[in-house]
């Protein structure tokens, strides 16, 4: 009788770790300055409340980027996320001071979650856009991506064990969703990568449908022209990524 009583503590015991190896994410909302004077918020972020090393670098590295958008003013000593969105909030408010009301006051918005889990990767997205007067607000889109295991922060070519190969098949990829000939000046139809020559953006970060290639405004084409993005199934990508990062069971 102990048999099958030691086999079902077993079975509870592997089914709990594969559990715990499952982040638990929630939406948080930042603690940001209100009054009739202040600039506007909108900031919601994915916080991941597990006890894992690689949660800390998650939420260490969107703090980071919460407040790389929102300091203003670089002099300010900025350490937190609450800090930056004080020193954005003074910064309209000096400005105010100095030449008078606003038609449109100064506005941060900010949106993340948790596009992709798998038993390695994880992969973050956050939605940023700033208003700091003019015609526009810039608006960028960041993409981060951690392993798992490791718990660190993964650079783009981190993922790839075949880079060359994969430069081609996005820069293929490119041209077929934007309608370009298959050869040829990669500007020839009014982009502007550097040296007329393809280059892979600078956010790269996994998706349900595919691994998504997303160029924010300016990096290589106008503002009007607003963000580029390129997906590609996994199918296609596996035979690039380190084996460690391929997507299975498709």
């Amino acid at each position: 009788m102990r048999y099958p009583l030691c086999c079902l503590l077993l079975f509870l015991c592997v089914l709990g770790c594969q559990t715990d190896s499952k982040l638990t994410v929630e939406t948080r909302n930042l603690n940001v300055p209100t009054c009739d004077d202040c600039a506007r918020f909108e900031i919601k972020f994915p916080y991941v409340i597990n006890k894992l090393k690689i949660a800390n670098t998650i939420n260490t590295a969107i703090e980071e980027e919460i407040i790389y958008t929102l300091q203003f003013n670089e002099t300010d000593a900025v350490t937190t996320a609450e800090g930056a969105a004080s020193s954005f909030n003074k910064s309209f408010q000096q400005m105010v001071s100095e030449f008078g009301t606003f038609a449109q006051p100064w506005e941060a918005t900010i949106d993340g979650a948790l596009t992709y889990e798998g038993e390695e990767l994880v992969t973050i997205a956050l939605e940023m856009g700033t208003y700091t007067g003019g015609a526009h607000g810039y608006y960028s889109k960041v993409l981060l991506n951690f392993d798992k295991n490791s718990g660190k922060e993964l650079e783009v070519y981190e993922l790839f064990r075949d880079m060359e190969g994969f430069l081609f098949l996005a820069e293929a990829r490119f041209r077929e969703t934007y309608e370009m000939p298959k050869t040829g000046n990669i500007n020839a139809t009014g982009f502007m990568f550097s040296d007329d020559m393809y280059v892979l953006p600078e956010n790269i970060g996994f998706m349900p449908e595919g691994l998504e290639l997303h160029y924010n405004q300016y990096e290589v084409s106008s503002y009007a022209d607003g963000p580029l993005i390129v997906s590609i199934p996994y199918k296609d990508v596996n035979p690039f990524l380190r084996e460690t990062y391929q997507i299975k069971g498709l």
